[in-house]
């Protein structure tokens, strides 16, 4: 909108009702409509995060998708190739329920191994990144953190699901054929 103002900020002076003047400016001035200094700041906050949530969101959803195939991909291909092994112990005498506890607990030790590792790097280069490039504020909040650590938990465990009913297949005696 070329040539034209979407918003005047006007500095009042001391003892000036900011209220008074907005309802006066809103009343008074055809086409205007007079905000204070909080309500302008709440009206452009709802209206930037109303605009950017949901593609944050949808960012979000698909990075969890990206990350669970990743796990999924990691935990299976790490079971696979030990199939030779899970039907030795399976041979042995162990239960599935030994060999599935197995998986897990691989798929958990990896996500937390992951996890640990991406906080760190966040936490190191965070000041980097708003150092080198000032428009990308990074705030890292304990709930965030939480947050992102209990996905990662629900990640591991997804990703071990499908390993895991791999291992229910494997015959103890097809291990020992050449």
């Amino acid at each position: 909108m070329e040539g034209q103002a979407t918003f005047i900020g006007i500095r009042l002076k001391p003892g000036t009702d900011a209220n008074a003047f907005a309802s006066g400016i809103s009343e008074n001035t055809r086409g205007a409509v007079g905000f204070t200094r909080e309500e302008f700041a709440d009206n452009t906050r709802e209206r930037i995060l109303g605009n950017i949530t949901p593609i944050l969101l949808m960012v979000l959803v698909l990075a969890f998708i990206v990350g669970l195939t990743v796990a999924g991909l990691t935990i299976y291909t790490a079971t696979v190739e030990k199939a030779r092994e899970y039907g030795i112990l399976k041979a042995v005498g162990f239960k599935n329920s030994y060999l599935y506890r197995l998986v897990f607990e691989q798929s958990l030790t990896t996500g937390a191994i992951g996890f640990g590792i991406g906080l760190v790097l966040t936490l190191v280069f965070s000041p980097f990144a708003s150092k080198l490039v000032p428009q990308f504020v990074t705030l890292v909040r304990w709930q965030d953190v939480l947050f992102v650590f209990f996905a990662t938990v629900i990640m591991s465990g997804i990703a071990g699901y499908v390993p895991v009913r791999r291992l229910a297949s494997i015959d103890p005696t097809t291990v020992f054929k050449a």
